[in-house]
């Protein structure tokens, strides 16, 4: 079909067809390219959620290893209630010494039990 359009390049039903041609070409050539952005979109989504994942099994496991799941008490027996955890600590900070309890107190501790209530009690 070149052959024949170089050959008579005013031939009217030949250039109709060339433009056809090249019009299915172009559409073509444009439908590879939708594609290839489609595809490099996708491979960029993955790459980019693969940090996320990463960053995010990081900070669970640091979160993990911050939380307490058990206490034990001075008996052995382990204290897995989050509020007979709490209870239990708040007892021992609020048995250790004045000196003690006044640097907890100005460090910002509170609780029903707080010392920094039992230091305001003394001050008072």
């Amino acid at each position: 079909m070149e052959r024949r359009l170089a050959a008579n390049p005013e031939d009217p039903s030949l250039c109709g067809v060339c433009r056809e041609k090249r019009e299915e070409l172009r559409a073509l050539e444009d439908h590879w390219a939708r594609g290839a952005f489609v595809q490099s979109r996708i491979r960029l989504l993955r790459e980019m959620d693969r940090g996320f994942r990463f960053f995010y099994a990081l900070e669970k496991t640091r979160g993990a290893k911050k939380h307490v799941t058990c206490l034990l008490a001075e008996d052995g027996i382990p204290l897995t209630d989050p509020e007979e955890m709490c209870g239990r600590a708040r007892d021992f900070y609020t048995s250790l010494s004045p000196q003690i309890q006044l640097i907890l107190a100005l460090a910002g501790c509170s609780g029903r039990n707080s010392p920094r209530s039992a230091w305001a009690t003394e001050a008072d």
